[in-house]
């Protein structure tokens, strides 16, 4: 099991702002096959969306390289799932220069205050003491422990798209991949296209649809 963390880094700023008529910012890490993105997000939403071509698709040739081995589910003695999940170093390291990028934006936008959502919230404020430096020492310090941080998980859409053909598409248009039979996916990374919305529902109906096929060739 893999899951996607994101945590905000929030900013407070004299002004009002129009979140509608600006491009979301963003930011990568490729040194170690792997990446970050820094969003601009009202309310969490849209979720990020998944980008074509040669650029991405190098960028996500080694998509676990250097974050460790994520998150498990057993089958607990009541025949029930358990999932397990702490972020790997690996996973907290790009968590962390995520912190950093969205911080140093904030504070080049105008942000009086920076503050995380640490359960002992960390903050700074530019101009008044202190510095980026001293702070992300802090955020550092307090970590991404379970319990510790306020932290999501966003919806990667496409990265593994349905289609109608295999030189176009890795999944056939019921979830199957073309290369490995019986092998489903069912969540949003099926997706021909992200949404320009939250994509929860969306992916529902696909798991729904995409397991329901597959228990009928089982059968």
């Amino acid at each position: 099991m893999g899951r996607h963390a994101a945590g905000p880094i929030r900013g407070r700023m004299d002004r009002p702002g129009r979140r509608r008529l600006r491009r979301s910012l963003r930011d990568r890490s490729d040194d170690s096959g792997v990446q970050f993105r820094i969003r601009e997000l009202a309310q969490w939403s849209p979720a990020p969306p998944a980008n074509a071509g040669s650029q991405e698709h190098a960028l996500h040739r080694h998509p676990r390289q250097g974050q460790g081995p994520g998150g498990t589910v057993k089958i607990g003695k009541d025949g029930e799932p358990i999932a397990s999940y702490v972020l790997s170093p690996g996973d907290t390291e790009l968590l962390m220069k995520g912190f950093e990028g969205s911080a140093r934006m904030a504070e080049a936008a105008g942000a009086t205050t920076l503050f995380t959502t640490h359960q002992q919230t960390v903050s700074y404020e530019p101009g008044r003491g202190g510095s980026i430096e001293s702070f992300m020492a802090e955020v550092r310090k307090r970590g991404a422990a379970p319990a510790s941080l306020s932290l999501a998980s966003l919806h990667i859409m496409g990265s593994a798209r349905m289609g109608g053909a295999s030189d176009t598409s890795a999944l056939n248009p019921d979830g199957e991949t073309w290369d490995v039979k019986n092998l489903v996916v069912a969540d949003a990374s099926c997706f021909p296209t992200a949404s320009g919305v939250n994509p929860m529902i969306s992916i529902e109906a696909i798991a729904y649809m995409n397991a329901k096929r597959l228990a009928a060739k089982l059968i």
